[in-house]
């Protein structure tokens, strides 16, 4: 007897059957002829169709829901030819082709069957169609083929993303960061663009596929918007090497601050590779006078440098000129002290400028490379007497001999008593209550003027800048502030305070507002300053005159873990209340007011 069903339970029955998700096929589904009714099918699935007649076209189709790379294998009948055309949906809706791949019969296939590869390619997330069709009537088969999508997710900002064949499409990428990519056929262009906020050192290291051969390409924006090319480099294959990749290295480039971007692309004529390549680019900000700023290459764009202070440069290429200019402020004496790297050849000139303006030279040396493989060399040019006036330095490659991008150390010894600092920074002036302390500081290589010619006396400190200059003084009595760990996310590889952070962390000199967070840009309080002077005192063995007595209106506010350090600080006369009594403990401190705590420390103490 037959059980009747109601009325609700048919309903439920309908509505699962409704609801219940459309599988993905594992093999053809036909009617596939048209991309309306093509197969929807999984990646990383085998799937399993034939052309059942030499007209037949199968369309599959599938989705990524993330940027990645796929790779199409196809197995087809060793007595077939086929066509394979990839798509992917526009922005419009429609199709766009971006492979075509022609598989020929293969009647010497042992099994019946052989087995074809296209290209690996970095797609963006979105739908993809394939569509399989025969070749050639003469060479039909309508045996079954295998298709299979290999596919692997790339969500992070770590891989290269199509499509960025052109500059207006570049992938924005992060310095000292180290990017994976390929080029998907050997028309294929890659760009990529970073920004520089501060001028400094730049290398690109590109690991390559060892059967592969590439151009690289530099360039930087130019005021009008358009790229200026830095450097081309090419890179052959390599059969030799054992790891099947092969990391090259770039000349080290000083380039200001601003917009900058690479192009990957394929050496004409030569191998051409699928595989994975790897970039970075090597940065390290060089904000401060100390370093060459570039583009120095010509005497009317020459370095403004100081006397008795050591700035740091190098040759990028063979044909690169670093010019420098220096100011007497009367008849001295002056001396060109050169530390160049062992491997270098240089040639060093010192020019006056005449009445006419047109440079004369005074001293012409040439410095041979060393026999050691590595370490620097210390030359010295003759002492002249010189009138007060402006005169030129150029450090060039010596002709016809062997180049290196090692920085060198140029050093303009003289006994003009202008001093150091005072003569380059516009808005520090004799008379400013500051003065003495900014040229200590400056001349003792602690302070960087935030420009070329400017020193921001006015400008907050912040608790980077504070510790930087803790770290360069560590560095005069011997201390080695490279090598430390770093655990704050907000304190990236290659900045000019990354190192000193991670030194002084690990000395446990300073610490952040948890583990992960430093406060790389935040501004110092008196208070902090109080206490890292003293910790840092500790550490060096220096001993304070903390014997003095003095009270504070606003103790009460200074923060306890600070108590003691502000009383120290101030006893020892490192740092001084305001006028109405209070020490101010939460108050920001300006780069004026630490120049002069730490002249107040170098004179008394170190």
């Amino acid at each position: 007897m037959m059980k009747k069903i109601g009325l609700t339970t048919v309903l439920c029955m309908l509505l699962l059957l409704w609801t219940i998700p459309t599988a993905l096929a594992a093999s053809e589904r036909e009617p596939n002829d048209s991309s309306g009714t093509a197969t929807a099918i999984e990646v990383n699935t085998e799937v399993t169709g034939n052309l059942s007649e030499s007209s037949d076209k199968d369309y599959y189709r599938f989705t990524l829901t993330q940027p990645g790379t796929i790779q199409v294998r196809f197995e087809q009948p060793a007595s077939g030819s086929s066509y394979l055309h990839l798509y992917e949906v526009d922005a419009g809706g429609g199709l766009s082709e971006f492979d075509s791949v022609t598989y020929s019969s293969n009647s010497s296939a042992p099994t019946g069957s052989f087995t074809q590869t296209t290209n690996r390619y970095r797609v963006p997330a979105g739908e993809y169609y394939i569509l399989l069709e025969n070749r050639s009537v003469a060479n039909f088969s309508s045996a079954d083929y295998t298709l299979y999508i290999n596919y692997t997710a790339e969500p992070g900002d770590e891989y290269e993303k199509e499509y960025n064949d052109t500059s207006s499409t570049a992938n924005q990428i992060a310095t000292n960061t180290t990017i994976t990519g390929n080029l998907s056929n050997s028309s294929d262009k890659d760009y990529y663009t970073f920004a520089l906020t501060e001028p400094g050192c730049i290398q690109v290291i590109f690991e390559q596929p060892a059967n592969g051969a590439y151009y690289v390409w530099l360039y930087e924006v130019n005021a009008a918007g358009s790229l200026d090319e830095i450097f081309s480099t090419s890179y052959l294959a390599s059969g030799s090497s054992p790891t099947g990749s092969f990391s090259q290295a770039s000349n080290r480039y000083r380039v200001p601050a601003g917009t900058y971007y690479v192009l990957i692309e394929h050496r004409a004529y030569s191998d051409f590779s699928n595989d994975d390549y790897t970039l970075t680019v090597n940065y390290t900000a060089e904000p401060g006078k100390g370093y060459e700023k570039e583009y120095n290459d010509a005497s009317s764009t020459a370095n403004q440098i100081d006397i008795n202070t050591p700035i740091v440069g190098n040759l990028s290429d063979s044909s690169d000129k670093d010019y420098f200019k220096f100011t007497l402020s009367q008849t001295a004496e002056a001396q060109v002290k050169f530390e160049q790297p062992v491997d270098g050849n240089y040639t060093v000139r010192l020019y006056e400028v005449s009445a006419g303006g047109s440079l004369n030279q005074i001293e012409s040396s040439t410095y041979a490379a060393e026999s050691a493989s590595t370490g620097t060399v210390v030359r010295t040019g003759e002492a002249h007497s010189l009138a007060g006036g402006e005169y030129y330095v150029l450090v060039e490659q010596r002709t016809y001999y062997a180049h290196s991008d090692e920085d060198y150390t140029l050093t303009i010894l003289s006994d003009d008593p202008s001093g150091v600092s005072s003569s380059t920074y516009t808005d520090v002036n004799p008379g400013d209550w500051f003065y003495d302390a900014v040229e200590l500081v400056t001349a003792q290589g602690l302070f960087s003027g935030t420009s070329d010619t400017e020193f921001s006396p006015n400008t907050n400190m912040t608790r980077a800048m504070f510790v930087t200059v803790l770290g360069r003084l560590a560095e005069q009595s011997g201390e080695t502030v490279t090598g430390y760990s770093n655990t704050f996310t907000d304190v990236p590889a290659g900045q000019w305070y990354s190192d000193y952070v991670s030194w002084a962390a690990a000395k446990e000199l300073v610490e952040g507002y948890d583990q992960s967070t430093f406060g790389t840009g935040d501004n110092i309080t008196r208070e902090q300053m109080a206490v890292l002077m003293i910790r840092f005192s500790d550490y060096m063995d220096i001993e304070l005159n903390t014997s003095g007595t003095v009270r504070f209106t606003d103790m009460a506010s200074v923060s306890d873990w600070a108590r003691d350090g502000v009383l120290d600080a101030a006893s020892a006369g490192l740092i001084n209340g305001h006028e109405d009594g209070s020490f101010g403990p939460k108050d920001t401190a300006t780069r004026a007011q630490v120049a002069t705590v730490f002249m107040n420390f170098l004179n008394n103490y170190f």
